[in-house]
């Protein structure tokens, strides 16, 4: 996994959340504006690249608050 391309694509807003991902974004209280804030100071937990849906990777970031967010990478 790639988190410079990562971030760069997060500030050039070319991401996608999946419906799943936005529903549990929205169950969170968690704003798109602290979801991009995680995204581009996140670090890489877990890479798998081998995953049978295709590689993906498990990223945590902080929210303005503190807060940890983990999301994954697809």
């Amino acid at each position: 996994m790639d988190l410079d391309l990562l971030k760069k694509k997060v500030r050039n807003d070319q991401y996608r959340l999946t419906e799943h991902a936005d529903r549990e974004r929205e169950n969170d209280g968690i704003e798109i504006k602290e979801l991009k804030r995680a995204l581009l100071e996140c670090e890489l937990l877990e890479d798998y690249p081998d995953d049978l849906r295709g590689p993906s990777s498990l990223v945590l970031g902080f929210d303005s608050g503190g807060r940890p967010i983990h999301m994954e990478e697809s």
